[in-house]
């Protein structure tokens, strides 16, 4: 995506009062979101594939856009999960916010009826799992 200043991700955590990991500021920051070169997450015997990670600001589908969408329109997400990417089918990748798993990497579903899990300790051990899709 275009790329955003350290204003913009601060602009970003005032309004939606949340304080990011430095890994995922630094990749917003280099990046900006986007569709990623090696988009598949092994995890336990299967995993999970990224469609595209949310930039801030510009676009149609933004971390702003999704945020008011899930917290607040619908408030179908838990408000300590921040969807930081698109995955295959109604999955979403998130931040944890909470004190005790803060900045570990969470599936979502996308319906209430299952638990967020998690499959990542942080966005940088996310990102350096990412492979080559098997498919």
């Amino acid at each position: 995506g275009d790329s955003v200043t350290q204003q913009d991700i601060s602009e970003f955590e005032k309004s939606f009062e949340v304080r990011l990991p430095k890994d995922y500021k630094d990749f917003l920051l280099e990046t900006n979101g986007g569709r990623p070169e090696k988009s598949f997450f092994p995890f336990e015997d299967d995993g999970f594939g990224i469609g595209w990670f949310y930039n801030l600001k510009n676009g149609k589908y933004t971390l702003e856009f999704t945020l008011e969408l899930l917290w607040i329109a619908e408030q179908t997400i838990p408000r300590n999960l921040i969807p930081i990417a698109r995955g295959h089918g109604a999955d979403f990748y998130c931040i944890c916010l909470d004190t005790a798993n803060y900045g570990q990497i969470y599936v979502w579903h996308g319906n209430m009826d299952v638990e967020p899990f998690k499959v990542a300790n942080s966005f940088s051990e996310l990102i350096e799992g990412l492979t080559d899709d098997p498919e």
